[in-house]
């Protein structure tokens, strides 16, 4: 008799059919239990932001979230603690409601913990993250300035949420251990299991085509280019260039004035549930010899893995999740943080010149990419500890 198929809910702040929230990744956490033999109910909220509404109800609901942040100035860090905190009891009551409806086996919590917060259940509880509340406010600028009443509501969150997990599932060393040396989290309940890519190649890849000092394309995919830090991967191309390199800089993602620059190529931002999009992403990806991510912060770094898969090293700065992503010397190259362009340039040419030692890293990036960066593979892993149980 065939056994029963484990029945997993699975917890999104964001629709599990929307492809390009989160950038994608909890539609391919969907998929990828899926593909692994569970029965994978969604318990993410189904309510589109602007469902039904008329042109003038749209108006008057971007009218009041400006007031609303206007307000916020004016609340005390009190406040905003407990702002946090009702909204995270708000959110868990509204999570437990949908988990009621279902005869589950286990739950698994994608990227956020104030669902967690105040559930109450029998079920194992799994959570897979890429980052920490400490890592976020400690790390973006946008939330470095925030109360120290919103900071702590979110470190209490993430606490409660963590102990009720059997398992903790980060994708990056960084977020291991904050979740262990930040929330008292057991390490022998920490389980790092590194994200997947979101595109990967349709067919087989094509011949690689090493750089040279007649071509060398750069790529940097950014939906944020103040802190994936556009600007400066544009100066790291001017100096190759002045170097007696051919390069251009390839980019896609969200407007910024200096994207007129003549030595980038600016595709702007591509939907990957868009098929015309992503077969202009993949094409991109094909032609470029490298990823450049010189980020400021970032929880993992799936842009770099993406390449990987289609045998493109990356050049990263020694932030959040980029050391995971990146083996330094191995599939890429990880920079200092404050590293400058000048040096990036360098350590691009020094690779680059010689195609053997390009190839190689190229060869290494792709077999880390399909045997450790993969949605199959985090999958895989995360059943053998549900099988396990």
């Amino acid at each position: 008799m065939a056994s029963k198929k484990i029945k997993i809910g699975l917890l999104s702040p964001f629709p599990l059919s929307d492809a390009n929230a989160m950038s994608g990744t909890p539609a391919k956490i969907f998929q990828a239990l899926e593909d692994v033999g569970f029965t994978v109910i969604d318990l993410s909220p189904h309510e589109p932001m602007f469902k039904n509404t008329c042109f003038f109800m749209r108006v008057y609901w971007l009218i009041n979230k400006r007031l609303k942040k206007i307000r916020l100035r004016f609340i005390s860090s009190e406040g905003d603690y407990q702002r946090m905190i009702d909204l995270a009891e708000k959110r868990s009551r509204a999570a437990q409601k949908r988990i009621d409806k279902y005869d589950l086996d286990a739950l698994l919590s994608v990227c956020i913990s104030s669902m967690l917060y105040s559930l109450r259940q029998d079920k194992p509880i799994f959570y897979a993250s890429d980052t920490t509340a400490r890592l976020i406010n400690t790390s973006y600028d946008e939330y470095k300035s925030r109360s120290d009443g919103y900071k702590h509501a979110c470190d209490d969150i993430e606490r409660e949420a963590l102990s009720k997990c059997l398992y903790f599932l980060p994708a990056a060393q960084c977020t291991k251990e904050s979740a262990i040396n930040n929330y008292g989290m057991p390490e022998s309940r920490v389980k790092l299991i590194e994200f997947g890519a979101h595109i990967t190649p349709d067919n087989a890849l094509k011949p690689l085509l090493a750089p040279s000092k007649q071509s060398i394309e750069l790529l940097l995919v950014a939906s944020d280019p103040i802190r994936k830090r556009l600007e400066f991967c544009i100066e790291v191309v001017r100096l190759l260039e002045q170097k007696g390199w051919n390069a251009k800089l390839n980019y896609i993602g969200a407007n910024h004035s200096c994207l007129e620059h003549k030595l980038v190529n600016n595709y702007g931002y591509l939907r990957l549930s868009e098929e015309k999009d992503r077969a202009i992403h993949l094409e991109i990806i094909e032609r470029s010899h490298w990823m450049i991510l010189p980020s400021k912060a970032e929880a993992f770094g799936i842009a770099p893995c993406e390449a990987a898969h289609f045998g493109r090293p990356s050049i990263v700065s020694d932030v959040g999740g980029l050391p995971t992503v990146i083996q330094d010397g191995v599939t890429g190259i990880v920079m200092n943080e404050d590293a400058s362009a000048e040096s990036y340039a360098q350590a691009l040419i020094d690779i680059s010149e010689n195609t053997n030692n390009y190839e190689a890293m190229s060869s290494a990036a792709l077999q880390r990419a399909t045997s450790v960066l993969s949605w199959d593979v985090w999958a895989l892993k995360v059943k053998n500890l549900i099988d396990n149980l």
